[in-house]
C-alpha cells in the first residue's frame, strides 16, 4: 500500500479484480471507491498533490463506502 506524500490521504490501495480503491485518510478514516479505473489509482499515487487529484478525479465520480476509522 503506497503511503502518499498529501495532506488529506495517507496511504492508497487497488484491487484490480473489482476495480477498488481503497484510501486511508490523514484523519484515520478509510473509504473505498468502486469501479476506479487501474490507470486513476495510478494517477493518484504519481500526482504531485494526491489530495488535489482526489478531489477532482475521484471523489465525486464514483460510489463511496464508508469503511470506518
Amino acid at each position: 500500500m503506497p503511503v502518499l506524500d498529501s495532506d488529506l490521504i495517507r496511504f492508497a490501495s487497488y484491487e484490480d479484480a473489482i476495480r477498488r480503491l481503497r484510501l486511508v485518510f490523514r484523519s484515520g478514516q478509510v473509504r473505498a471507491y468502486d469501479g476506479v479505473p487501474r490507470t486513476a489509482y495510478e494517477e493518484l499515487v504519481k500526482a504531485s498533490s494526491a489530495g488535489s487529484y482526489f478531489e477532482k478525479n475521484i471523489r465525486e465520480r464514483f460510489r463511496c463506502t464508508e469503511l470506518g476509522f
